[in-house]
């Protein structure tokens, strides 16, 4: 069976089956095999996200208001279908012994959380991820908008539930800002540059902000390549998802303060409490 060929639609003829942007670098799939069931991924969000993975690149379109399956829809209720994934869906696995790729039965739920939120090791998205758990910061779409279902169309209460998540991040981002706003301008401007949501959240509310109206010209970081703001500390890679920390103390002093890394992330020579200790 070859390996970085793309997987076919779940029905031969079919497609559409995986959404139309779901590209597999995995194992060719095989249309004789028939699905049991599908896991549907869906978005509540305004906002548009990427996922580059192991064995997919996903894109995953925000909710728009010319899209005509919405019309007519409380703009609580309207989502995004983004695609679809056979259960189980077959993913390739190299066989020491043999020295030859083979197939492993997996369960979709994982290949899906996996993309939503990759801190998640279980099936559920109201799962509480404790700090110590969380080894990848600024992956956790679920509470942006980012949700699945077993259902297509999902149930009212999985929407509605996304939802929840997404407005509960969103009114904690607009509180910190506008704590930010009276304590730390500098601050503001570092956490507004770096996470797009403070912007999602100030037109999801309507809220009037001034923050909301300054723009920051992009430029090359020099780190990993990507596009920032301009002279903002730190940001988060728009296509690894990883946080880019510029290489200074104040870069880093930036960073743990905003809560994206942990003094033990810090680089020895970046270490400045112990600096200011002395």
């Amino acid at each position: 069976m070859p390996v970085n060929a793309e997987i076919r639609a779940t029905h031969p003829g079919d497609t559409t089956a995986l959404g139309g942007n779901v590209i597999y670098t995995g194992v060719e799939w095989q249309p004789r095999y028939k699905a049991e069931s599908h896991i549907y991924l869906y978005n509540v969000s305004a906002r548009t996200f990427s996922r580059v993975g192991p064995y997919q690149n996903v894109n995953i379109p925000g909710v728009t208001d010319d899209d005509p399956v919405l019309q007519g829809m409380k703009s609580n209720e309207r989502y995004h279908f983004v695609a679809e994934y056979p259960q189980p869906v077959l993913l390739p696995v190299f066989n020491d012994a043999s020295g030859e790729i083979e197939v492993k039965r997996t369960d979709a739920r994982r290949l899906v959380m996996d993309i939503i939120n990759p801190n998640n090791l279980t099936y559920s998205l109201d799962t509480v991820i404790k700090p110590e758990q969380v080894f990848s910061v600024g992956t956790d779409l679920s509470q942006s908008g980012v949700f699945f279902s077993e259902s297509k169309p999902p149930k009212k209460e999985e929407v509605a539930k996304a939802y929840a998540r997404m407005e509960a991040r969103y009114r904690g981002l607009l509180e910190k800002a506008r704590t930010l706003e009276l304590t730390d301008k500098a601050q503001l401007q570092t956490e507004l540059g770096s996470n797009p949501d403070y912007a999602y959240a100030a037109e999801y509310f309507g809220a009037e902000v001034s923050w909301r109206k300054r723009q920051v010209r992009p430029e090359q970081c020099a780190e990993c390549g990507d596009f920032k703001p301009a002279g903002v500390p730190f940001h988060v890679n728009s296509q690894l998802h990883f946080v880019c920390v510029t290489p200074t103390v104040d870069g880093w002093k930036a960073a743990v303060r905003a809560g994206v890394k942990r003094r033990e992330d810090v680089p020895e020579e970046f270490r400045y409490w112990e600096t200011e200790a002395k």
